[in-house]
Formats: C-alpha cells, structure tokens, sequence
C-alpha cells in the first residue's frame, strides 16, 4: 500500500536479515500530523534503539513505543510536540544505562519550565515512565551528543539557539550528567557572547565533545569556532572563521 501526504503515526518494520522479509510491523501513534520537511525528514526522523532484548521506536510527531524482539508491545506513550506541528529531531535515539532520551515540552503543569521550550526528558526503557527532565533547554535544530567526561562519567551536551526566532535561552552550552547519582543535574553551561541574531545560528552546528574540550560552530555574520573547557565549562578560546589574512603565506 503506497500511502502520500500528512501522517501521525510511523510503521516499525522488523526484517530479516538472511532475506530481508518482513518478520512484523507495529504502527507508532502520535498527536499531530507531519508531512515530508525537507531537509528535517518527517516523524521517522529518530532511529529505533535496542539491547537486543526489546527495541524502542520514537515518533517525532508525539509518539514512542517499546517491543519485544518478537514484536509484543510492553508500552507506549504519547505527548503534544510544541511550535503547532513536529520540528523533527535532528539526532538517532539515545540509551544510556536503563535511560532512553527525547526531546520533548515540559508537563502542562509545571511551573518551573517554559511551556513552549523544549527540554530533554529521560523515559524509563522498561515502563515509559518519565524519569526526570533537565533544567536546561535545548533547541530542535541541536543534536545532544553523549560522550564521556575527564573522571569517567557518562554526560550529554546539549546547545540553545537556531534562526527563525527559536525562543530557548540562554544561547550556549549545557553538559547534562548521565551517570546514575544525580542523573539529569547540569554539570555546567556556557553562554556565547553576542545577541540571538548572531549567536543564534549555533544550535545547527552539531558540536563534539570530549573528556577535555567541547567544540561548537556559532554565528551568522561572523561564523565563529569556540572551544569550551569540558571540565569546567569556561571559554578557551574564540576563533573568528571569516576574518583571514590573505597575504600571509608559507614561502616553502
């Protein structure tokens, strides 16, 4: 069946891998319906996850779902993606430890968040049970990135910004604590200098990060390179990508 236009919900195909055959397939609801967005993909923009015991399924249009390996639902959830219609993800899903993470606004009820921003929320792999939300935001352009710090703790980066008026704040960096003590707790944050209109454009920018130093690309006027202490979240340097002096040169 050829199926065209605007949907809600995805299909998760499981195939063979000797013939490439259809074992199964379960259809993922979700709340708001998404066409094909150019470059951002539609609602199957996220991967699937799996341990290999069961595999997790996210629908960028306010849907996610767990299976067994054998195709049988152990639960599913849903939630209203924010800005009137999905902005897909821009990232595969991520597991960490029993941890499986989106990106999502937060409750109705919760005065500590902005309602119209977006935040990232750890759901429990096992229940669908929401196990916390991080105290920073994030855009929908930006790809969390997991990686592991100096004293060997799993963390998440995480960066605000974006053109088109994305309202997150402040514009910069965020290194989310993975490890199983305080799981959720910001490690710190790094605001780039400058106003929205400049600064803003970073949040495309993937940035990478290790158990030293975080990257990230900033700027529209002015494409900047920052590199960020990842230890302590202070700038190391700014190095502005359009300014070049044409005349030097290796004589050699």
């Amino acid at each position: 069946e050829r199926i065209r236009g605007n949907s809600a919900d995805i299909i998760l195909y499981c195939l063979s891998t000797k013939d490439g055959s259809v074992q199964w397939k379960r259809t993922v609801k979700g709340e708001m319906t998404s066409g094909y967005n150019y470059g951002f993909s539609d609602s199957t923009t996220p991967c699937p996850a799996t341990d290999g015991k069961h595999v997790w399924a996210i629908n960028s249009s306010g849907g996610m779902a767990c299976f067994t390996m054998d195709g049988k639902e152990v639960w599913k959830r849903t939630w209203m993606p924010t800005g009137g219609r999905p902005f897909n993800k821009q990232f595969d899903s991520i597991l960490i430890g029993d941890s499986l993470l989106n990106v999502e606004p937060p409750e109705a009820d919760d005065k500590s968040r902005i309602q119209k921003w977006n935040y990232l929320r750890a759901i429990d792999k096992n229940s669908g049970k929401t196990k916390w939300v991080c105290k920073d935001a994030l855009t929908h352009y930006n790809t969390p990135l997991p990686g592991v710090t100096a004293d060997g703790k799993a963390a998440v980066l995480i960066a605000r910004g974006g053109p088109h008026g994305v309202p997150e704040r402040p514009v910069g960096l965020s290194l989310v604590n993975m490890s199983n003590e305080n799981q959720g707790s910001i490690l710190w944050r790094w605001e780039a200098p400058g106003d929205n209109k400049d600064s803003g454009y970073g949040a495309v920018s993937t940035q990478h990060w290790d158990g030293e130093k975080a990257s990230w690309l900033y700027g529209s006027n002015q494409l900047m390179h920052s590199t960020v202490d990842s230890k302590t979240g202070k700038l190391l340097k700014n190095f502005n990508l359009m300014k070049v002096e044409r005349y030097s040169y290796n004589e050699h």
